[in-house]
């Protein structure tokens, strides 16, 4: 007899057969990057039995405590809408969202932490606050518009048309290297070692995300190399039917020219233009990040982090393991 996380999980799978929905939503994309699998969903329908949202969750569980949190490599993972109209007029919205988020709220499970990264897709979250959620306003930087690539390399800052151009005359792109997966983690390692961090994913869990994206969607990894061959840079590009998001970016700090990561990005930026529309730069929170981002001429996305304890005393608790 199959289990309720085996129901729950068919149900959602179904959904997304019917309805287009971004790739971090899909369900191989939570069966690579939620451990064990350890993810459910739920949903809301309206008397015809039409989906109006959806909100998938992963579950991990830590000393006895449950925390439903976005998974790593994730840019978001929230409460997702199927508005019934075409033009959405503000009334008819806010109608629409006061309607199906409360419905998505309450059948959402008490864990002893919430903390969830939302689509920017999600602006109202009133509905959230009067639960018991608290907000954090985060950004990303996207490029909305690939169609003219001239134009978009005009409003690049001159600092990084600069660096392109002084990269281009020295350093050369490759975007099939058959290790470039192993060679873009070690970049990465380099990165972190160098700021004395701990890399927060395994090469493991690299490559497990990298064969269900490999088999299921779009993905290319981008590498700047010398005349000698030696790696100064990697990007690792992600697509679905709209969207490429840069997703991981890695770079040699020791040998590093310093026009290799603007390169790596301006090629990303190329390619995708021939396939989606838009370009999402993640992971857009870190100071160094953003400045970088920012002189690509992006329009600044913001995106909400909700979060929610059980009690007062487990936000007292999280808040000072955090220091």
């Amino acid at each position: 007899m199959p289990s309720t996380l085996e129901i729950d999980q068919t149900g959602y799978r179904q959904i997304c057969k019917e309805y287009d929905l971004p790739i971090f939503y899909q369900p191989w994309w939570l069966d690579a990057v939620c451990i064990q699998g350890q993810w459910r969903a739920i949903w809301v329908k309206n008397k015809k039995g039409i989906v109006e949202g959806i909100w998938p969750y992963c579950i991990q569980k830590h000393w006895g405590f449950t925390r439903i949190v976005t998974p790593m490599l994730t840019p978001m993972l929230g409460p997702w809408l199927f508005y019934p109209y075409a033009e959405k007029l503000d009334r008819s919205t806010r109608d629409f969202e006061f309607s199906v988020y409360p419905e998505l709220i309450e059948q959402f499970p008490l864990a002893s932490m919430i903390q969830v990264k939302c689509p920017p897709q999600l602006k109202n979250w009133l509905p959230f606050a009067w639960t018991g959620f608290k907000q954090t306003t985060r950004y990303s930087f996207v490029l909305s518009d690939l169609a003219n690539l001239q134009t978009l390399f005009s409003h690049f800052s001159p600092k990084v048309r600069n660096h392109i151009q002084a990269a281009s005359s020295l350093l050369k792109l490759n975007m099939h290297v058959t290790d470039s997966l192993l060679e873009l983690y070690r970049l990465m390692e380099l990165t972190f070692a160098k700021k004395r961090l701990k890399m927060p994913f395994s090469l493991a869990f690299l490559q497990k995300l990298d064969t269900a994206v490999t088999e299921n969607a779009q993905r290319q990894i981008i590498t700047v190399a010398d005349q000698d061959g030696k790696i100064h840079a990697a990007a690792y590009v992600l697509y679905d039917k709209t969207t490429a998001y840069l997703l991981l970016l890695g770079s040699n700090p020791s040998i590093r020219h310093r026009g290799a990561i603007s390169l790596a990005i301006w090629e990303a930026i190329q390619q995708a233009s021939r396939k989606v529309g838009s370009f999402d730069f993640e992971g857009s929170m870190l100071p160094g990040a953003a400045k970088v981002f920012a002189m690509f001429g992006g329009d600044m996305q913001p995106y909400f982090m909700l979060t929610r304890f059980k009690n007062h005393a487990l936000n007292v608790a999280y808040q000072w393991l955090r220091g």
